[in-house]
């Protein structure tokens, strides 16, 4: 699993050691205490969705905080991403690109929320806060997303899939619950 790095951040090395290492050896590179009393921000998830604990660090608050992957959090992300694209990848964004706006995706059988940053056609570019990046999918004629990604492309990966020659990075498919699987 690939997090945004970042380098002011005391824990989020861990974090990026934790995407590489097997699950079996997660337990050498333990949490962070306390990602606020080292000075620098949480970045949470939906622990069991009355719960929400932070990827950095041992933290646990009560509430939805992972939906504050709020649209001015995601303009800051997008601007960020758009200075390491190339000129067909920013060519493309400012083609596609839409008010950034919160809308419903189901993840696993819960309804929860996405930022969607550009659509083309029946396709959209949403930034996934619990996975920490950008995904394609298709969306219906009500604007539904159909499919839960988990990629945690950086936004010029994700334009690649709309750039004639590029096409889609090297993905698996869509996520599916455990019940799903063959």
């Amino acid at each position: 699993m690939r997090f945004r790095f970042e380098w002011n951040h005391p824990y989020s090395w861990r974090t990026n050691l934790r995407g590489v290492l097997p699950a079996p050896f997660w337990w050498w590179v333990p949490k962070g205490k306390d990602c606020e009393a080292a000075g620098a921000n949480h970045v949470w998830y939906n622990q069991d969705d009355i719960f929400s604990a932070c990827y950095h660090c041992r933290v646990v608050r009560e509430g939805k905080l992972w939906l504050e992957a709020t649209v001015a959090r995601v303009k800051s992300i997008v601007t960020e991403d758009l200075e390491a694209c190339d000129a067909e990848q920013t060519a493309a964004f400012h083609q596609y690109a839409i008010e950034p706006c919160l809308a419903p995706i189901r993840r696993y059988g819960k309804i929860e929320s996405v930022v969607v940053v550009a659509r083309n056609g029946h396709e959209i570019i949403y930034w996934e806060g619990v996975e920490c990046g950008f995904n394609v999918s298709p969306v219906d004629s009500n604007g539904q997303i159909l499919e839960h990604w988990c990629n945690q492309d950086e936004l010029g990966i994700a334009l690649n899939a709309w750039i004639d020659g590029r096409g889609r990075s090297d993905r698996l498919g869509p996520a599916r619950a455990n019940d799903e699987l063959p």
